[in-house]
């Protein structure tokens, strides 16, 4: 099984938004854009 840290600094609130959606489907949301 692999691991992966995702972070992301998306100032537009739309795109960030779709970004959140699909990590979490995927992983555990650690701190605000961090999986």
């Amino acid at each position: 099984m692999s691991r992966f840290l995702v972070a992301y600094d998306i100032s537009e609130d739309r795109s960030r938004s779709r970004v959140v959606r699909v990590l979490e489907r995927f992983g555990v949301r650690m701190q605000k854009s961090v999986f």
